[in-house]
């Protein structure tokens, strides 16, 4: 069993729910999220207005817009006579201020905290401009604890299309690339070892920063991104979250060694117990490859740490005040899985849920639904939580119609429990 530490938030209040597969649920109902998705930014009616003043477009990054998004492409214009330019450096020029490249992952070398390891040997784990991902580790501090790993997804919003992700490009460009990694990393929360109460303090300690934009789960090579508007210049983009997962589970197998070579971890084989966490897009992570992650390691107790990532199924929305709850989940989860996260992401997700529901049948869409597959798919052990007062999870269903469902609070901490 997992550790038992003392609630260090004691203004939550929360219920507890466990379903056929051993999931438990904590629903926080007072505290916001320190954690979270968070907004990206504006609408996309820059790009078309400063094109008016220069010749191209601009945005800010929209936090959950299902647009037409871009079409797959090799990177090139159809006519082979010149190359497209990515979105670095395409979409800079569209921004109201240099974007901010600097002050990402990490600072300057400090012993104890974790080390920098860039995935340079694995040439698909890209960020979304194309340079390499890098992941942070730290060995074990504490002796008794030697066999026991956090493994932990950084979280940070999506993009879906052309408007998204020139938006996320000028206001959240460290959510990008990997420009700004530095050689070390420090963590607060479970990943803290100076934290004398954190029972996993002095684990072995993975940190996966976020690059790709595509909650850690998509393939997609120089994906062609057009503005729907005509306003704006195309450009290519990476979404390969789920190739930086398979290089960070190969580093895990053969035993992580940082960069500088001060830190340097076991093979996971040897582990006792894994804590596979994420929170926001990184629990999307879990949810597509908890399972998968557990088979590739099966003498390790492999468990899952979801926090504030995922939402009610439509099909709980039963209370009288849920408004067009239950359609508004299916369209906004169908639309999103038709328009971004295939095309697009060309994304991977939990291997039985695929089995069940084939891509291009009616139903795929619902592998790209992590509440579905907490519910129906995922075996290996895991723990949720997420607020109810959490914006990113909660305003689609909040909001009044048309830009929402129209459901009271009430009804959307009744679907979650």
């Amino acid at each position: 069993m997992l550790p038992q530490t003392p609630n260090p938030l004691p203004r939550w209040t929360a219920r507890n729910w466990t379903a056929r597969n051993g999931i438990t649920v904590a629903v926080a109902a007072v505290l916001p999220l320190a954690i979270g998705l968070g907004a990206c930014g504006e609408s996309a009616d820059k790009a078309a207005a400063k094109s008016d003043d220069t010749s191209s477009g601009s945005d800010d990054g929209g936090s959950d817009g299902s647009g037409d998004g871009g079409d797959g492409g090799d990177g090139g214009d159809g006519d082979g006579d010149e190359v497209m330019g990515n979105i670095a450096e395409v979409a800079t020029d569209l921004c109201d201020e240099a974007p901010p490249t600097g002050g990402g992952e990490g600072g300057e070398r400090v012993d104890g905290q974790m080390q920098q390891i860039a995935l340079t040997d694995f040439p698909d784990a890209l960020c979304n401009d194309g340079t390499p991902a890098s992941i942070y580790v730290r060995a074990a501090t504490n002796p008794d604890h030697s066999n026991k790993w956090i493994v932990y997804f950084k979280g940070g919003n999506q993009c879906l299309d052309w408007d998204d992700c020139v938006n996320r490009w000028c206001d959240e460009t460290t959510l990008m690339t990997s420009l700004g990694h530095q050689p070390s990393k420090h963590r607060d929360g479970m990943m803290n070892p100076d934290i004398p109460t954190n029972v996993f303090g002095g684990w072995n300690h993975v940190y996966v920063p976020y690059c790709t934009s595509d909650l850690h789960s998509g393939t997609g090579d120089d994906i062609v991104m057009e503005d729907p508007a005509g306003a704006g210049p195309s450009f290519t983009m990476h979404f390969k979250g789920h190739n930086v997962y398979q290089a960070v589970v190969e580093l895990l197998e053969a035993g992580p060694v940082s960069d500088d070579g001060t830190e340097s971890l076991p093979p996971i084989e040897t582990a006792d117990l894994v804590l596979y966490s994420g929170s926001s897009a990184g629990g999307g992570s879990v949810m597509f490859n908890l399972d998968r992650f557990a088979a590739r390691f099966p003498t390790v107790d492999v468990r899952g740490l979801v926090d504030s990532h995922g939402a009610p199924q439509p099909e709980h929305f039963t209370h009288e005040d849920s408004g067009a709850a239950a359609t508004y989940g299916v369209n906004h989860l169908e639309d999103s899985y038709l328009n971004s996260y295939q095309p697009l992401w060309n994304t991977v997700v939990d291997e039985s849920c695929r089995d069940a529901n084939p891509e291009g049948s009616d139903t795929a869409w619902r592998c790209s639904n992590t509440g579905y597959l907490a519910i129906n798919h995922v075996t290996t052990p895991f723990f949720i939580r997420y607020d109810l007062l959490d914006g990113n999870l909660g305003t689609p269903y909040l909001a009044p119609e048309p830009d929402g469902a129209g459901a009271t609070h009430q009804a959307f901490s009744t679907a979650s429990i």
